[in-house]
């Protein structure tokens, strides 16, 4: 009873350190993707008129910048990406809401690459690029 007792106990101790070992692994892997910038993110709807509607989003720390540059290129697949239309906004605040407007022909792959550069009091703090696919047009 004393041997199996031990026996129970050495298999506790055992787990307890594989599971605290795996714990730590997972806490030391996850890292912020971002210094400054909290999200990108972007997408398009298409009308069956071909018009097609860029929406963007972008956020920051706002204790951190007050500025975000974006730079949005919708580009097309033609062999390789070629821009087919590009749009530069400043916005003077950490959040940005864009909304871009362009006709687009079919038989086309389309994807939506954004460009987010912060800034706090004009000095330049980081720079974030993303590419959303939107896919096959036709």
């Amino acid at each position: 009873m004393k041997r199996l007792k031990s026996q129970i106990l050495l298999m506790m101790a055992i787990v307890m350190v594989i599971l605290s070992s795996i714990s730590a692994f997972a806490n030391d892997g996850i890292a912020p993707r971002w210094s400054y910038l909290w999200m990108i993110s972007a997408d398009m709807n298409v009308t069956s008129y071909n018009a097609a509607t860029v929406h963007v989003e972008a956020s920051a720390d706002p204790t951190e910048a007050d500025e975000l540059k974006v730079t949005i290129k919708l580009q097309q697949f033609d062999g390789d990406w070629k821009n087919y239309k590009i749009w530069t906004e400043d916005v003077k605040d950490d959040f940005a809401t864009l909304k871009k407007q362009t006709a687009i022909p079919k038989g086309y792959s389309y994807q939506i690459e954004v460009t987010v550069k912060a800034y706090k009091n004009g000095k330049f703090l980081e720079s974030a690029t993303e590419t959303f696919d939107y896919g096959f047009y036709q």
